[in-house]
Formats: structure tokens, C-alpha cells, sequence
């Protein structure tokens, strides 16, 4: 008896002894494994905030091309001297119409989101970077028949890695936002000319309804003067960044 007492006893401590130094060796492991990096934020100084975000919808109203009878712009920043200028445009689209209630009804269409640059005399413009993003949709009918649709962010990671010029790892994901680069743009304007923004951003695209669309830069006027102007479109199948509609 004794003896099978001192075999259990020494098959308990061994087998506690091994649970020890399993949790030892885990937290050995855990212990070893790379921290974040503290985020430090400092000022940048100098240089001007564009923001446009108010309203955050964009509705029939909004538009500034011939679809709207009383045409206009979101924003205008007019008179702008040489300084640096970071540009940070986001929105919603709400192009649906109204029923006789006054209620949301019907389903609105596409929108187009653009910064207008237009030169008061000779300027020179650099684009340090520049990003632009809306989110892909996925539409279904649903068990009633009726149109559907999701998507799967409100925000705009890829096109913050591309500003930040570095990926983005999403915490306890496998997820990564990708830095798609950006080569930095010099562009001459003549006096009275007029260009677009979306002419300088990768993967320019309508943004459909109910979505949200953002647009940045980070920009620099080295000399002369110039109109920014934020502007959106009623957009056309086919022809993307087709102003012709607009005075």
C-alpha cells in the first residue's frame, strides 16, 4: 500500500513539475515577443489645414455641375499664397430624392468628389502625396426581393497607409492596409488654368450611394496663387472626371 501511495504521490509531483515548467517556458516565449512601438505625436507646425466635412452628406444640392440648377461648391478657398497645404476631404453620399412626406426614398446614383485648383497667376504646385479611397459594395436581394448592400469598413485605411507611407497591421488580425507609394508631383499652372485633383491620385472612382469617400493630399505651393475649391459631381457611366458639365 505504501508503496503504490509513493508512486502516486511521485506521479502527481512529476506531473506538477511539468505543468511548472510548461507555464515557465510559455511565459519565457510570451515574455520574448516584440512590443509596439510607443506612438509619440508631435506638432508638425507651419503650414494649413484644408477640411471639408460639413456637411458631412452630399445631396442633390450639393452638386456643382449642370444636374443641380442652383450649382455650388462644398468648400472655397480662394487666394491661397504660397504656404504648405494638407488637404483632408471626407464625405457621405446621400444623392437620394424625397416622397411627398419628405422621407428618403429611391436609390440616388453615383457621385464624383474632386478638389478644383485654379491658378490666379503662374503657380507652381508639388504633391508630396496624395490618396483617394471608397469602399467596394457588395448588393444582393434579400428573402423579400429587396436590393441590399454591405461593405465591410467606414473608414479608409489603405489610403491612410499610402499618407503615412508605411502598411498598417490591424491588432490580433491577419489584416493588412497597404502602402501603395506615391511619387511626388510637380505641377505648373498657368494663370486662368484650371486642375483637377483626382488627375494625381491612384485609383480614382465614383463613389456610389450611401457610401463614404475621402480624398487627401499633402501639398505644397512653391509660388504664385491659386483657388481650392472642394466640388462634387453627379457622376457618368463610362466617364470618369468628365468636368464638361461644369461651368
Amino acid at each position: 500500500m505504501r508503496s503504490i501511495k509513493a508512486n502516486y504521490l511521485k506521479t502527481v509531483l512529476a506531473a506538477l513539475l511539468m505543468l511548472l515548467a510548461v507555464s515557465v517556458a510559455s511565459t519565457a516565449v510570451y515574455a520574448e515577443k516584440p512590443l509596439a512601438d510607443t506612438l509619440i505625436f508631435e506638432p508638425a507646425g507651419g503650414g494649413k489645414f484644408i477640411y471639408c466635412n460639413n456637411t458631412e452628406g452630399i445631396f442633390r444640392d450639393s452638386l456643382a455641375d449642370s444636374s443641380n440648377p442652383n450649382p455650388r461648391y462644398l468648400m472655397s478657398n480662394q487666394n491661397l499664397t504660397p504656404d504648405r497645404y494638407y488637404i483632408y476631404l471626407t464625405h457621405i453620399n446621400y444623392t437620394y430624392g424625397y416622397d411627398s412626406a419628405g422621407r428618403p426614398s429611391g436609390l440616388g446614383f453615383d457621385v464624383e468628389l474632386d478638389l478644383e485648383i485654379t491658378a490666379k497667376e503662374d503657380s507652381t504646385l508639388k504633391i508630396y502625396r496624395a490618396a483617394f479611397q471608397t469602399p467596394k459594395v457588395q448588393r444582393y436581394l434579400d428573402e423579400n426581393n429587396d436590393k441590399q448592400f454591405v461593405f465591410h469598413t467606414w473608414g479608409a485605411e489603405d489610403a491612410v497607409a499610402t499618407m503615412l507611407d508605411h502598411d498598417i497591421y490591424r491588432l490580433n488580425s491577419d489584416v493588412v492596409y497597404k502602402n501603395k507609394g506615391y511619387t511626388e508631383k510637380t505641377i505648373n499652372i498657368k494663370k486662368g488654368q484650371t486642375v483637377w485633383l483626382s488627375e494625381f491620385v491612384e485609383d480614382y472612382a465614383p463613389c456610389g450611394m450611401v457610401l463614404p469617400v475621402f480624398m487627401t493630399a499633402d501639398t505644397e505651393l512653391i509660388s504664385g496663387m491659386v483657388d481650392m475649391n472642394v466640388a462634387v459631381f453627379k457622376s457618368k457611366d463610362g466617364n470618369v472626371g468628365n468636368r464638361s458639365d461644369f461651368d
